[in-house]
């Protein structure tokens, strides 16, 4: 699979910058599938600022972190994914924005 930004939630599995000097209002990022105990997935701003980090403790239990405060990032950057995906639902108006 690779990355697929055409609908919400975004799609991401393989490492590299997305959605490059775009303005990202996130209302959640779900680590779908972890595969093993001690994997890691790392989703940074083009900017290297940490949106979200996490390590597996339980295999195959997807993890999610909600974003109840608006905040905009500039650019996805997967840097790390051991294993699984992340699903990341933008809000609504950020979705259509980046899609103009």
């Amino acid at each position: 699979m690779a990355n697929d930004f055409s609908k919400n939630p975004i799609t991401m599995d393989t490492l590299g910058l997305i959605l490059e000097d775009k303005a990202i209002s996130i209302e959640s990022v779900q680590w779908v599938n972890p595969t093993t105990a001690l994997h890691g997935a790392t989703l940074e701003d083009q900017n290297g600022s940490v949106i979200f980090q996490a390590t597996c403790v339980t295999a195959k239990q997807n993890l999610i972190k909600y974003f109840f405060k608006d905040h905009t990032w500039v650019g996805l950057r997967l840097k790390g994914l051991s294993s699984g995906r992340l699903d990341i639902l933008i809000k609504e108006e950020s979705f259509y924005a980046i899609h103009k």
